[in-house]
């Protein structure tokens, strides 16, 4: 391909092949556990790590519960603004440095929180642990695995996403124990420090990534000299094209019915007759699924796939939404758990999966965080969808209809758009 077409493709960054392809292949598999660690890191800047003290810290500053949902709309869409300049400052520095300042900033932000007395401290505080926590650490995370990865890309996330789905497993409880025994406060505090801590370890363990990604990125170095490890699509040249906006817009919409529904999850349930404990028995079965979802999409996808992947999960999450008003037997809601685990579980490795592929790794970092500022924006509007819809119909369970018509016309677009690799362009005559 020649240097005008490649700029005309939006590909850009080629660079010398060297030695050490077989080292840097293997230490790739083991940049999984630190990017994993990652984003387990992000907890206490996510809705549901949050929610864990959302109760006492209401009681202790004696905030209404609208105005702290108001508080954590505002925190959640402008620490959301955070994914676009951390993608470039990955891509231009390198995950290497930048992680440990995340890291930091997350630390100093929960501290912030568990500081708070008032709501003005308060709303400051939570907007960091979202830019720090949900934005920012999350880019890292994912980006950190796609700068090692290309061919294998879905097998690495797939496994990334089980040890992720394990490590949150234990976090929760963990967590969440340790705020029974000592209080929320004391609970924020240590573990804002535990993060400040975890920075220099992240610097010690993590790799930008390797010089030369072959055989992960090209199999055998070129004539000429030159590899596809640092090609690929500029950001502007990724958002021209209908592929990005397929896999963010599907993937964005999972996210905004996933948190419109968890949120009142067990009121939606109360709705069809069933009681808390069977709300806490789905919850934690639908993690489960989900996790074990992650690997074998995993194992089974690849580059090929994930158009098909996509529209499938799109097209079952579509009819779990649908007949979820149906519901009354649980038999049936076990089915309905099962169908949202599998298809959440689809998409979430075909998210993960889909950026590296289509653009390659020159720029991903801020592919990556354009993406993820598209799901957090989703992610935050999710539950007012839900609540407005209670508030028109009386009822929760209406906004599953109206996320299932969603569903629906996104997989029926998903469904005509190729994914197809960056290294197409760059074989093109």
């Amino acid at each position: 391909m020649s240097s005008s077409a490649e700029r005309d493709a939006g590909i850009v960054g080629k660079t010398p092949v060297t030695s050490g392809a077989s080292r840097g292949y293997l230490v790739g598999w083991w940049m999984i556990v630190p990017a994993a660690a990652l984003m387990v890191a992000t907890l206490p800047g996510r809705t549901h790590g949050l929610g864990l003290v959302t109760k006492p810290l209401l009681a202790d500053l004696g905030l209404a519960s609208t105005t702290f949902a108001t508080i954590n709309l505002v925190a959640t869409l402008l620490g959301g603004l955070a994914c676009l300049p951390i993608g470039r400052a990955i891509d231009r520095f390198g995950i290497r440095p930048i992680a440990p300042l995340i890291l930091i900033g997350l630390g100093l932000a929960v501290i912030g929180v568990a500081a708070s007395r008032d709501a003005a401290p308060l709303s400051i505080a939570v907007t960091a642990t979202r830019a720090f926590g949900q934005s920012m650490l999350s880019v890292a995370s994912l980006t950190l695995v796609g700068k090692w990865f290309s061919r294998r890309l879905p097998r690495a996330m797939g496994i990334y996403s089980v040890a992720m789905g394990i490590g949150f497993m234990i976090a929760f409880p963990a967590v969440g124990g340790r705020i029974a025994a000592a209080g929320w406060r004391q609970s924020w505090y240590e573990l804002g420090i535990l993060l400040i801590v975890a920075a220099p370890i992240a610097w010690l363990v993590i790799r930008n990534g390797p010089r030369d990604r072959c055989p992960e990125f090209g199999h055998e170095a070129k004539e000429s000299g030159e590899s596809e490890a640092a090609s690929g699509a500029t950001f502007l040249a990724a958002l021209a094209t209908p592929a990005f906006w397929s896999v963010a817009l599907g993937v964005s919409l999972y996210g905004a019915s996933s948190s419109g529904l968890s949120l009142y999850q067990e009121l939606l349930l109360a709705e069809q007759g069933f009681d808390a404990a069977t709300y806490h028995r789905t919850l934690a079965a639908g993690a489960i699924v989900g996790v074990a979802t992650n690997l074998i999409a995993g194992l089974l996808l690849t580059g090929s796939r994930l158009r098909l992947a996509l529209t499938a999960a799109l097209f079952v999450q579509a009819g779990a939404l649908a007949t979820f008003r149906q519901i009354d037997s649980m038999t049936e809601l076990w089915v309905w758990v099962v169908a949202m685990g599998v298809s959440g579980g689809f998409l979430t490795v075909v998210f993960f999966s889909a950026w590296g592929h289509l653009f390659g790794a020159a720029h991903l970092g801020r592919i990556q965080g354009g993406a993820q500022a598209l799901t957090v924006l989703f992610s935050a509007v999710g539950p007012l969808i839900t609540s407005s819809c209670f508030d028109r119909w009386g009822s929760y369970g209406s906004a599953t209809t109206l996320f299932a018509v969603a569903a629906f016309a996104c997989g029926i677009a998903a469904a005509f758009v190729p994914i197809r690799s960056y290294r197409d362009a760059l074989t093109a005559p």
